[in-house]
């Protein structure tokens, strides 16, 4: 037997950041675009009947079976952040990105991910020096975003074909007929995540402690579910059902 198997992958990437500082304010602004295709192909064949073990090249034998295979994905990202403090205590932190993917289908390829965050630097705080000594950081922060997942095979949202023969007139001839069904609306999975957090530091910032709280709510899950065999199969990929992790 013999197989071979190819993946090339290119990706461009394209930031550009603005960073200003005045007084006690600082500012970072970035944004960018990104875009990525992958493309992967395998070749097989097998051969027997080899007249001697010392020849192991396929030419040696009689070719028994032999096929090639060959998809590709792409994806494409807009996205923006701005980062914004002010003394250094008081942080926020804002972005958003807009994903594509060639994965879904033709009515809904675009998903789009939010994600604001605050945190507050409360060892900063004229108040709180005197606790210092004893606490040498304390940190309070909190974040809501939403991120996408595009984890399913390729061509999962479109019907395939596959080559079959039929008789017509007592002749057979080739055709084609659909593998798997089509769903144009197939889209992103989404993961809204809202986190509450603490971080503290003691003994001169030898010891460190966080503390998180969370709620991670998946909506539209990529699943592939079973379909009434009526319809001539009987799976299909769909945006179908939640979960919930605290």
């Amino acid at each position: 037997t013999y197989s071979e198997d190819k993946i090339f992958d290119w990706l461009s990437e394209n930031t550009l950041t603005f960073d200003k500082s005045f007084g006690d304010h600082d500012l970072n602004v970035l944004g960018g675009f990104s875009a990525q295709k992958t493309n992967y192909s395998n070749t097989s064949l097998a051969a027997n009947s080899f007249l001697t073990d010392q020849i192991s090249t396929l030419n040696a034998g009689i070719i028994s079976s032999g096929s090639t295979f060959e998809e590709q994905s792409s994806l494409a990202s807009l996205f923006a952040r701005v980062n914004y403090s002010y003394k250094n205590k008081y942080m926020v932190s804002l972005s958003a990105r807009g994903d594509g993917s060639s994965k879904f289908g033709v009515n809904n390829q675009w998903g789009y991910f939010p994600s604001a965050s605050l945190g507050w630097r409360v060892s900063q705080e004229d108040f709180f020096k005197p606790l210092t000594s004893t606490i040498n950081e304390f940190k309070l922060r909190a974040t809501v975003g939403k991120t996408g997942n595009n984890g399913i095979p390729n061509y999962a949202a479109y019907g395939t074909l596959t080559p079959v023969n039929s008789i017509n007139n007592n002749t057979i001839e080739q055709g084609f007929a659909q593998t798997s069904t089509s769903n144009p609306d197939l889209s992103w999975e989404s993961t809204t995540e809202t986190n509450f957090g603490i971080d503290m530091a003691f003994l001169e910032n030898r010891l460190y402690f966080s503390f998180d709280y969370y709620i991670a709510e998946t909506d539209q899950l990529l699943l592939l579910v079973p379909i009434s065999a009526v319809t001539g199969f009987t799976e299909e990929y769909q945006n179908i059902g939640k979960m919930k992790n605290t």
